[in-house]
């Protein structure tokens, strides 16, 4: 169960620290995604679990809660804020997903879902990360434009994002489960194909290779 969004500060938990509520629900799973975004987004999180509330059901469940430091907290609810969105939106990407698995069993392999367009690039590219048989990243420096070049047998595709997009992109791969239910509600049947043929890890790579965290074999 969900709690509401509350305003309530926690001071002095940890320390001398100045550590500031920012969330809190009895879904361990969930508290620890918020967690681990605002991690990767090198923002300091902690959880804490000191309390029971009674759900709707009359049964007693143990509550969490996600703290940041209080210097921190503009960018924590930015953050914070995406992870939401992904969170409520898990189910209907799901039966997206099982939709356009059915339409691909029947042959029928549906275009991606109509979202806004994609930015158009301007300028010359700057190669950002590559791996072999799976793509290329490039930046356009003139408009701010990032571009994913697939190169899968099965998928040979360019994408285009804003810096906006690309900095949420990239944000929840370092989550592996969130960032593939983000990969479905963008691209569809980039998703589906990237699963149906075992290349995740691949892609996911070449995402980490473009800011660092990874480096590719020389």
């Amino acid at each position: 169960m969900r709690s509401k969004f509350l305003l309530k500060l926690f001071s002095g938990l940890m320390g001398k620290s100045d550590w500031t509520f920012i969330y809190e629900s009895t879904d361990a799973w969930e508290v620890e995604l918020i967690r681990s975004a605002l991690i990767n987004s090198n923002i300091h999180a902690t959880v804490r679990s000191d309390k029971y509330v009674i759900n709707s059901d009359g049964k007693k469940k143990r509550s969490y809660v996600v703290l940041t430091p209080q210097s921190k907290l503009d960018e924590a609810q930015l953050v914070l804020e995406n992870a939401l969105t992904v969170l409520s939106n898990k189910d209907k990407f799901m039966q997206q997903q099982e939709e356009l698995e059915s339409q691909i069993e029947k042959g029928k392999l549906i275009d991606e879902i109509q979202g806004k367009p994609e930015p158009i690039p301007i300028g010359e590219p700057t190669l950002l990360a590559e791996k072999q048989n799976v793509g290329k990243i490039f930046y356009y420096k003139e408009n701010d434009v990032y571009e994913i070049r697939l190169e899968f047998d099965f998928y040979k595709q360019s994408h285009f994002m804003d810096y906006e997009d690309w900095d949420e992109f990239t944000n929840f791969s370092a989550q592996r489960q969130e960032f593939f239910i983000l990969l479905k509600e963008k691209y569809p049947k980039l998703a589906f194909l990237l699963k149906e043929n075992k290349k995740r890890p691949d892609f996911l790579k070449l995402i980490e290779y473009s800011y660092g965290k990874s480096q590719p074999p020389n």
